[in-house]
């Protein structure tokens, strides 16, 4: 998989520039820091003047302990995409619909029950959304996105006790990227 992020991003990077102006954006997405303090980024680069090209990453490395029990929650997740956008005006404008592929290392319990989740998923998502232009530098994005792949994973029955209650392989079709992302544009 990380095969096919290097190829993408050796596409857009070596693709031939075209007369347009914000040609590159920088961006984080707030939702994600709300979800357990999941750090993100993503480069975007314009391959055309309807057609950006992306690659991103999500990292969570925090384990939680709840005050007053001794119950432990978690998201922890290592996510790179790889991805497009096809905006009908122009780049970094207004409506966009998107495509991405993704690979996901996760571990994550204790949310919604006391199970645990250990895995890998690789997926195709597509999606849609708006781009809202702030300034000539800044922009607010506003997306969401579905996601379809493979994924393999141990579930424990607690978060920290080891316990192994299954080993799954699976099929799955789930909500992706809920985005409210602060664009830097350059």
């Amino acid at each position: 998989m990380l095969k096919y992020l290097f190829i993408s991003f050796a596409i857009f990077v070596f693709s031939g520039n075209r007369g347009y102006s914000q040609k590159i954006a920088i961006s984080t997405n707030a939702v994600d820091y709300v979800n357990l303090f999941t750090l993100n980024g993503a480069f975007s680069y314009a391959v055309t003047r309807n057609m950006t090209m992306e690659i991103s990453m999500r990292y969570n490395p925090f384990v939680y302990n709840l005050s007053g029990s001794d119950r432990q929650v978690q998201n922890k997740r290592l996510a790179f995409y790889t991805g497009m956008r096809y905006w009908p005006w122009h780049v970094y404008s207004g409506w966009f619909i998107s495509g991405n592929m993704n690979y996901t290392r996760f571990n994550t319990g204790g949310i919604f029950s006391e199970k645990s989740y250990e895995g890998d998923a690789y997926a195709l998502a597509f999606g849609g959304g708006y781009a809202l232009m702030l300034s000539s530098k800044f922009n607010l994005d506003f997306a969401l996105s579905v996601m379809a792949g493979y994924g393999r994973y141990r579930r424990y029955s607690c978060p920290s006790c080891g316990l192994v209650e299954a080993n799954k392989k699976q099929v799955f079709i789930a909500p992706d990227n809920i985005l409210v992302q602060l664009s830097y544009l350059f």
